[in-house]
């Protein structure tokens, strides 16, 4: 992640985390739930507030997670029971194998070259046959908002290139969705689900 992406975090990570509590995840988590056993051994990858992992945890499943704003890991830590981790996404290390990796708005923030390298190291933490979630501001190419945060917005065609550098993988669903909250609702998101294949 860019510094201006993790210093507006560092800045807004309590108003972030209470705008992000209230968004239903519901329906993405039924896409995702169903493809790992139960219960499950789950990374979030960029966690931010902790509102997925605890909803894993709460589910019963083993979670670990690590977001590279230290903001957003004091309050992930106050909102989950999980000793969340303090990294990027390069930097993350584990003795563990995970049967799903989240990765929910998260990788948005890293410029291809990065996304690449991020995705083939948390790859590499993945059983075989597992599954990875993440999603992506609909659109194309690298853009900064009023924020100085760095977005790269990616869409169906740009999602199977990178599947293909990759390698390994396989795309098991692709869709895209409305924002849920009430004042992004213009706003689309393209979600993926890989399959680690080999």
């Amino acid at each position: 992640m860019n510094n201006e992406s993790i210093e507006f975090y560092e800045r807004n990570g309590d108003e972030f985390a209470l705008g992000s509590a209230s968004v239903d995840m519901s329906a993405i988590y039924r896409e995702f739930l169903p493809l790992v056993p139960q219960p499950a051994v789950i990374l979030d990858a960029g966690c931010g507030s902790g509102r997925d992992a605890k909803y894993f945890h709460d589910q019963g499943s083993e979670v670990e997670a690590f977001d590279a704003s230290a903001k957003m890991v004091r309050i992930s830590r106050a909102t989950t029971s999980i000793d969340v981790v303090h990294c990027t996404f390069l930097d993350y290390s584990s003795n563990k194998k995970f049967d799903g990796i989240w990765a929910c708005a998260s990788l948005l923030h890293l410029e291809h070259d990065v996304l690449c390298a991020s995705l083939e190291h948390l790859f590499g933490f993945l059983n075989f046959g597992g599954v990875f979630y993440a999603s992506f501001k609909l659109g194309s190419g690298v853009r900064h908002d009023a924020e100085g945060r760095l977005f790269l917005d990616l869409d169906e065609s740009a999602l199977r290139v990178l599947t293909k550098e990759l390698g390994g993988i396989a795309v098991e669903k692709m869709w895209i969705t409305p924002d849920q909250r009430v004042t992004k609702q213009s706003v689309k998101w393209i979600n993926i689900i890989w399959r680690k294949v080999s």
